[in-house]
């Protein structure tokens, strides 16, 4: 009571200078407010991350800039409106009202939006506590809350400014039509994202073919309209979604198990040497740690070819990405190349054996 009586009289004897006293009074209390909001979140902060949540530290984050903005805002408007009342200028006042709250919706709006780019960041980063997030879901989820913050944002923004929603609206469903009518590919590019999202043939980082398209190699990218895609020669390729609900895609990295299908000519002549070829190549498939013995294994002789006496090798190994699995391969084929030689037995090759009737004479016949 003392100090306000002091500060009546104080302004009354310099009432010139009223509103420059009441600017400093109104800074000297934003300052003081904001100097104890950036203590407060500090300390909790250091309380905070101690605990294995990501979304109260993440909240304090995102809202120390926006809160002391607002702070300062709300200083300068409250010092705005008082030399506009001061100067008779109620409605100019009024206008600053609303522009005030105008700046908080996009000051909300700007928090909203650091929080969910944190969240995104969070959820994607593993730690000791927390296993990563699929990007893909996080990627999509963050960018429809991002949509549906800012239409409502926009609206509460058009509301506060005193600008009617019913014209506007109105004008909004009429506008929708048109342009989804001449926009149809746009959306359908847009659907096919949403379509990737909710049935999820592949997500980011997933190696993926299309045998009726030439498309093959890692996503690196899903956006509303396109799909990046960088093929194994390094070229990136730009597919519109609306193309995956259209086309055959194959997902290799989702197999459980990878084929491995070859087939080995022995020469006729060991042919007597074939039945403990195949037995030990049989025996090598089922001991190998790579190879999964309870999935489809099978070492045959199958045909009598025009040269060669055929072997049919197939099996499944456990391994499925592509470089892991050309390595298990690869050294399942050298040790079949390892009992091939054991067993002293000849790869075949094309031949072609030529029968000469007796009494012709090769050498004339080639001259004339």
């Amino acid at each position: 009571m003392y100090l306000h009586n002091w500060l009546v009289t104080l302004l009354g004897a310099y009432s010139e200078y009223a509103w420059m006293m009441h600017g400093i009074i109104i800074f000297l209390a934003a300052f003081f407010v904001y100097w104890l909001q950036r203590k407060l979140v500090k300390r909790l902060l250091v309380h905070l991350k101690k605990s294995n949540h990501v979304w109260d530290d993440t909240l304090l984050q995102a809202l120390s800039l926006p809160l002391a903005l607002l702070v300062w805002m709300c200083a300068a408007a409250l010092f705005l409106e008082y030399v506009l009342l001061d100067m008779n200028q109620k409605e100019w006042s009024q206008e600053v009202i609303r522009v005030r709250i105008g700046i908080s919706v996009l000051i909300f709006v700007w928090f909203s939006w650091r929080y969910i780019n944190l969240i995104e960041q969070r959820l994607v980063t593993p730690s000791e506590s927390r296993k990563k997030m699929d990007e893909t879901t996080v990627s999509v989820v963050g960018r429809f809350t991002r949509i549906g913050l800012i239409v409502v944002g926009m609206l509460i923004l058009l509301q506060s400014l005193g600008i009617p929603l019913t014209g506007l609206l109105a004008f909004g469903g009429g506008g929708a039509i048109v342009m989804g009518i001449a926009a149809q590919q746009l959306l359908a590019n847009w659907f096919g994202g949403l379509m990737i999202f909710l049935d999820k043939p592949f997500k980011l980082g997933d190696w993926i073919q299309s045998p009726d398209r030439d498309i093959e190699g890692t996503v690196t990218r899903i956006g509303w309209r396109t799909t990046k895609v960088m093929a194994l020669d390094n070229r990136p390729l730009y597919i519109p979604n609306a193309l995956f609900n259209q086309v055959i895609i194959v997902n290799p990295q989702r197999m459980t198990h990878r084929r491995i299908d070859a087939t080995i000519g022995v020469c006729y002549k060991d042919g007597h040497l074939l039945k403990g070829l195949v037995q030990a190549i049989d025996q090598m498939l089922r001991q190998h740690p790579n190879v999964d013995p309870r999935q489809l294994l099978m070492v045959h002789f199958v045909k009598f070819g025009a040269s060669s006496l055929d072997i049919n090798i197939y099996c499944f190994t456990r391994a499925t990405a592509n470089p892991h699995w050309r390595d298990v391969q690869q050294d399942i084929l050298f040790k079949i190349l390892d009992i091939i030689a054991e067993h002293k037995v000849q790869i075949a090759f094309p031949t072609v054996t030529t029968h000469i009737p007796d009494g012709v004479n090769i050498r004339g016949d080639l001259r004339s």
